[in-house]
């Protein structure tokens, strides 16, 4: 048989359980359960600005459609969730126009978190996060989650 442990604040053996729930409660509410960029793949809404698949080891495939047929781009990728609207920053374009640079960009998911607005303007040498812009505008592209990539158990 166990000996008995006195757990009471009085002999000093610990928090009252009601605190240890209520924390516990607190954490879980407190957690990120909202959408994410990982788990899946996410299409442009008029097809004209190709897909995006975010993994969670921080590397990104985006396909763009160009006039020869698609063309894959492996890139890196920061996102940072806690600005308003959402930093993505893209990194490691080795050839075409963005060769050597960097987008940074500003997103907002839509209702549901199945869709997301994307707007981006890409960094010369030394311009940094001070290219991104500060507002949607009209080169803002919508993209929602492909049908055909089902999201990953916690996406």
């Amino acid at each position: 048989m166990r000996d008995a442990i006195d757990e009471s604040p009085a002999a000093g053996g610990g928090f009252p359980r009601g605190l240890v729930m209520a924390a516990l409660m607190a954490a879980l509410v407190a957690c990120d359960h909202g959408p994410r960029l990982t788990g899946g793949a996410w299409e442009s809404a008029k097809g004209d600005a190709g897909r995006f698949e975010f993994r969670t080891d921080g590397g990104a495939t985006w396909t763009l459609p160009m006039d020869s047929g698609p063309e894959a781009f492996e890139l890196r990728y920061a996102f940072d969730a806690s600005q308003e609207p959402a930093h993505l920053d893209l990194e490691g374009f080795d050839r075409g126009p963005l060769k050597g640079l960097a987008l940074y960009c500003i997103l907002a998911f839509e209702e549901g978190g199945d869709a997301f607005r994307l707007d981006c303007d890409p960094a010369g040498p030394g311009q940094g996060e001070t290219a991104r812009p500060v507002s949607f505008g009209a080169d803002t592209r919508t993209y929602a989650r492909a049908t055909d990539a089902p999201a990953e158990e916690g996406s």
